[in-house]
């Protein structure tokens, strides 16, 4: 009302509700109901007065509905008969000749604006006399066109925009603002729509036979009447609980339930006309209790459909089935009448005129069997054999029990009624004990359905492949002859059969194939505007014959999306005869190679057999031909976020492939193999606190979680993080269960499947991995009574964080990892394999304690993990593998080094076990000459973690010291700039200060900026040490030559072999200059590297089978394998006499997608 009154280009009509229709115009007044006065009152103002009187009664009516609203309780009728003429009278007095609003251009009509009083105005309205004569007939039309159009058949009132419909639930607290919400929206939505038309030139100022409205009505596909269970409405405002609608369901239709249907008849389906010889695209089943009135209604608006009453209904047929209330009460005649029509083999196009007939009988519930057979006669049926099926009670009673057998199978319970258009199950209620006639459906739904099974259930393209095929010889012909119209017609029976295999590909692909995206009719309207002669390719599908399917593909030709669609198109195209369209879509202007990497994408191969038919498929492979042989290349692996997948044979190094340097064969190119498997799947999730009483502790971060199978409850553990409350755990397909960890964790929470408090407190969820999607499930926690206050993370009086954590003081409730200097490092490549063996000798040689070496598995080599076992054995370490997938929703690297150094800090809290108290990160190319027991024994002074800082007496580098000029300065504040070579973590402190969550969140800011970050590992923890802090450590703790100079190497604890930007002096040879004792320790290791080698050699030759893994972490749950305690914190700990097994597993390998990715990196000088 506004925008009219505002002069909006649009124009509004009101629709009266369906009560309307059903009033008297003859009756008095006061008989009328207050929906029909208000009606009224509107027509008579809009006669008489104009647009804007119109609109201030409907503004007037609003705002007493408004204090109606403000009302405690709520009347039932939201207006009376009082507060209409109220509205009425007040609208009148501004509006009639001589008000103070009348409207100017209405004033030379006099005839428009009535020259009289409100009250007597009022009094002519209430008679129906003088300018109200027509009123309220008036009124009455418009709404029967209202529920002819079905804007009456729900609850629900409705906002039509151009024929695009809004629902709105009913409600006695519906506010003025929530159907301005409705009806702006439908404007807004309605005004992009015709802009597009515009732009297009589809919409234009055409003849007077082709208004606007109908123009837009046949561009947007419009439905002649609405029903939103049948077609939903087309609005995007949620203004509350929508109302119960008939519900619906979408089943694939089976050959047994179109043999049940084939068994009622010969054939059981009516068609409209002399149709019966085509393929039909959509099915029904109306299926009701028959001899009920509902059940008869339903079946006549059924025939009236058939019979044209609702339009074209050429495109279906009909099937009556019978559902009676008692199965075993004797039918009627009206249900024997109807089985037996159905089953009458001749002069079948007649029987839906005879049943058109029968249902409109004004006796139908008194009719005489004598009368039935009259009818049948004056139809033109076979009278005699008619009356033989309808006397034929064996036959009968068999249709009968085989109709409600159908039924169950259906899922619907005796006396139920529904209608089953090509596997949609679409439930009717019933309107049993009600006067009158009535049905859910009427002939116009009917064919609301056959236009939804035709477009939204693939009817037509179902049917036309059907055709097809049959026109091509692939499909047995319709036997043909000419045969009197009282003998079986074979051509129809074939025509049913074709039509049954219409109906079920139609149902098993809208079974399967999900929702349509309604944004596709768009689409497919803006490709069709598309120039069909630039920037475009077709490629036909490798079948022959007919194309079943087409898929047209807009795509920027240089983007890693083409890169993955480009071989799935062309399998398609290969074996489902996809015929493809590319519409090419670049960018104009590049500043950058916008592609650096080979890409496969690891799809099925088949080999081709004799006969040029696919057999089984190949292994699947990845291969690449013709990569430049002296280009530095890194191979990667593109794989579901679900999967965990490593390398397991590789001779060359992935990370630094130079083609060129491989052994040249006898004969061809270099070539290199590389195998990988598929490691394990993740379980993910996200864990939520239902009764949380802010919007902050919705994620209870810190909380501990175990991951088991069986009555192994802790094979996995994690904590949640505050990001999403997301958690991570590894595992293999089978039954598992997420348990909260003993101790604070499962004192504080208890896990609730429906949200809801618990008088039992569970603490585990079920959680069954039967994909290889992994599994993704949503842990819903609730604090205990009492604990709303407390923090997970909090001590509790009297302990420790340790005891916090673990529901214990420190001293002793689980085994603690501290005992042992614990160490990790992570290395990508041979070359910084090589050094981080030579690490960990330097580090044994100077540490007495015990030393636990971890490794992030996610970039080691083969050949790498194939050594560790034997070093450790040798060395008498302990070690053990840690991974982690990068979380989907954190922004991700792209550069394989930038990744590892993202791997170096965000995931410390979620990449140990949870009794891990401390450990110390050490670069792989460092070299050590001091005891790390005393940096793990360091007080941090309450801080996370501890970095040195970067020396500043080498004044040679002063112009590389980026820190203390700029951005850094004026950020820093004074603090110093840390290096990231070597640093201790208080993982207990860590875990406790959510540090890993404020690091992740602050990361996902900057990173989104290319330019942010250069050096991820060290820019982080000193860009966020004002929210994080950083404990500096003494310098010699690292000293590296390019930062310090010599004056201060002879009290350096450990040595780093930093870059030099000025001399660029190859690391090696770098190593060999500086570090006195390297020279022997790398031959150390090159020597025993030999050994283990030629070791793994021979048992590889003697051993078929690969031995299992040391790894604690990585054992698996399956029998055959070690089982750990990891409850008490076991590990493998590798003593000389000790034997051990290679983690060389014996899993498929992995299918993903492989990439190549061009590198220009330094080979082994970087």
């Amino acid at each position: 009302v506004d925008a009219v009154v505002d002069g909006w280009p649009i124009r509004l009509g009101v629709l009266p509700p369906a009560t309307v229709a059903a009033a008297d115009p003859a009756a008095p007044w006061e008989s009328q109901t207050p929906s029909t006065q208000a009606s009224a009152a509107l027509h008579a103002a809009t006669a008489a007065l104009g647009t804007r009187a119109a609109c201030a009664v409907i503004t007037q009516l609003a705002a007493l509905g408004i204090e109606v609203q403000d009302r405690d309780p709520i009347p039932d009728t939201m207006l009376t008969s009082a507060q209409v003429d109220t509205a009425f009278t007040k609208v009148w007095e501004l509006y009639s000749k001589g008000g103070a609003q009348a409207e100017d251009e209405y004033e030379e009509e006099e005839d428009v604006l009535p020259d009289m009083a409100a009250s007597v105005a009022l009094e002519h309205l209430h008679a129906g006399s003088d300018f109200a004569t027509t009123v309220l007939q008036a009124v009455v039309q418009a709404a029967k066109y209202a529920d002819l159009k079905g804007m009456t058949g729900s609850p629900m009132a409705h906002v039509a925009m151009n024929g695009a419909i809004s629902d709105v639930p009913p409600s006695t607290h519906m506010s003025v603002a929530l159907w301005s919400q409705v009806a702006l929206q439908a404007v807004r939505d309605e005004m992009r729509q015709v802009q597009e038309f515009i732009y297009y030139g589809k919409l234009q100022q055409g003849p007077e036979w082709l208004p606007l409205l109908r123009q837009v009505l046949m561009l947007t596909g419009s439905a002649p009447r609405h029903n939103p269970s049948i077609l939903p409405a087309s609005a995007s405002v949620t203004t509350g609980p929508m109302p119960e609608v008939m519900p619906s369901t979408q089943i694939a239709v089976t050959k047994d339930q179109l043999e049940a249907v084939a068994g009622l008849g010969q054939p059981p389906y009516l068609h409209p006309g002399t149709s019966m010889d085509q393929i039909k695209a959509a099915t029904h089943w109306v299926v009701a209790d028959l001899g009920s009135t509902d059940g008869a209604t339903l079946a006549l608006e059924a025939i009236r459909f058939l019979a044209g009453e609702a339009g074209d209904a050429t495109a279906s047929r009909v099937a009556l089935i019978n559902n009676p209330l008692d199965p075993a009460a004797k039918p009627s005649l009206l249900e024997r009448t109807l089985s037996a029509a159905q089953r009458l083999p001749s002069r079948r196009s007649r029987i839906v005129g005879f049943l058109k007939a029968l249902l409109q009988h004004r006796h139908l519930d008194t009719i005489l069997e004598a009368d039935v057979l009259r009818l049948a006669d004056s139809s033109g049926l076979n009278a005699k054999g008619f009356e033989d099926l309808l006397g034929d009670v064996a036959a009968g009673r068999t249709t009968h029990n085989r109709q409600c057998t159908l039924a169950r199978d259906l899922g619907l319970e005796a006396g139920a009624s529904a209608v089953v258009t090509n596997g949609r199950v679409l439930r009717l209620q019933s309107s049993r004990g009600a006067p009158g006639r009535h049905s859910p459906l009427v002939a116009g739904d009917f064919a609301l359905l056959q236009s939804h099974a035709v477009t939204g259930q693939y009817g037509a393209g179902a049917a036309a492949i059907v055709t097809k095929a049959l026109e091509g010889g692939r499909l047995p012909r319709p036997h043909t002859d000419d045969e009197s119209e009282d003998d079986l017609d074979e051509e129809a029976q074939t025509s049913e059969q074709l039509s049954d295999l219409v109906v079920q590909a139609s149902s098993v692909l809208a079974t399967y194939s999900g929702k349509p995206d309604p944004r596709s009719g768009r689409l497919a309207a803006a490709f069709e505007a598309l120039a069909t002669d630039h920037l475009n390719v077709t490629l036909p599908g490798e079948w022959l014959g007919a194309v079943p399917m087409m898929a047209r593909v807009l795509l920027d030709p240089l983007s890693k999306a083409a890169q993955k669609l480009a071989p799935l198109l062309s399998l398609l195209r290969r074996h489902l005869g996809l015929q493809v369209t590319l519409f090419m879509n670049p960018v104009l202007e590049l500043s950058d190679l916008p592609l650096k990497s080979y890409y496969r994408y690891v799809v099925p191969q088949f080999i081709e057999t004799d006969d040029g038919s696919s057999g089984p498929p190949r292994p699947p492979a990845a291969v690449f031909e013709a990569l430049p042989g002296t280009q530095v290349l890194t191979l990667n692996m593109d794989v579901p976020e679900a999967w965990l997948v490593e390398a397991v044979q590789a001779e060359a190094d992935l990370d630094n492939l130079r083609l060129a340097e491989l052994p040249q064969p006898p004969a061809g190119a270099p070539a290199l193999h590389a195998e990988f498997q598929l490691e394990a799947l993740l379980l993910t999730g996200q864990c939520i606190d239902t009764g949380a009483a802010t919007r902050q502790d919705v994620t209870p971060r810190g909380v501990q979680l175990w991951a088991g199978r069986g009555t192994e409850r802790h094979l996995r553990d994690t904590l949640v993080m505050a990001n999403l409350g997301y958690f991570q755990l590894q595992a293999s397909p089978g039954a598992w269960a997420v348990h909260l960890a003993p101790g604070r964790s499962q004192e504080l929470y208890y896990v609730t499947p429906d949200g809801q408090a618990h008088d039992d407190h569970p603490v585990s969820a079920p959680a069954l991995i039967d994909s290889l999607q992994g599994k993704q499930v949503l842990l819903r926690v609730r604090k205990a009574p009492g604990k709303e206050k407390e923090d997970v993370l909090d001590p509790g009086p009297g302990k420790s964080v340790w005891g916090t954590l673990f529901g214990g003081d420190s001293a002793g409730a689980v085994q603690r990892e501290d005992d042992r200097v614990h160490i990790f490092t992570v290395a990508s490549g041979h070359m910084y394999e090589r050094l981080q063996k030579i690490m960990i000798l330097s580090v044994l040689r100077n540490t007495k304690t015990r030393v636990k070496f971890w490794f992030i598995k996610n970039y080691m080599s083969p050949q790498m993990r194939a050594f560790v076992p034997h070093m450790a054995q040798h060395y008498r370490f302990d070690f053990e593998f840690v991974t982690y997938k990068w979380p989907s929703w954190l922004h991700k690297q792209t550069e394989k080094q930038r990744i590892i150094w993202a791997y170096k800090i965000l995931f410390l809290d979620v990449l140990f076990p949870l009794n891990l108290k401390k450990v110390i990160f050490l670069d792989a190319d460092q070299v050590i000459r001091t005891d790390m027991k005393a940096l793990a024994d360091l007080d941090l002074k309450g801080a996370p973690y501890g970095y040195t800082p970067f020396c500043d007496n080498n004044k040679e580098m002063d112009g590389f010291r980026f820190w203390n000029q700029g951005f850094w300065k004026s950020h820093l504040r004074g603090k110093p700039y840390h290096i990231s070579a070597l640093y201790v973590i208080d993982l207990e402190v860590f875990r406790q200060t959510a540090a890993g969550d404020q690091l992740r969140v602050i990361y996902d800011q900057l990173s989104k900026d290319p330019n942010s970050l250069s050096n991820l590992d060290q820019d982080l923890p000193n860009y966020t040490q004002h929210q994080v802090k950083i404990f500096s450590l003494p310098q010699e703790w690292l000293w590296c030559e390019t930062w310090c100079g010599n004056t201060t190497k002879a009290k350096a604890k450990t040595i780093d072999l930093c870059n030099n930007p000025l001399t660029k002096e190859p690391k090696l040879d770098n190593a060999r200059r500086i570090v006195a004792e390297w020279p022997a320790l790398d031959q150390e290791a090159r020597d025993f590297t030999a050994q283990v080698e030629a070791r793994l050699l021979e048992e590889s030759v003697s051993s078929p089978s690969p031995p299992a893994s040391t790894s604690p972490r990585e054992a698996s749950v399956a029998a055959h394998e070690e089982e750990v305690d990891a409850e008490n914190g076991e590990d493998f700990g590798l003593e000389e006499d000790e034997s051990f097994d290679q983690a060389e597993h014996d899993a498929k390998v992995a299918r993903g997608a492989v990439s190549s990715d061009l590198d220009h990196g330094e080979g082994e000088e970087e």
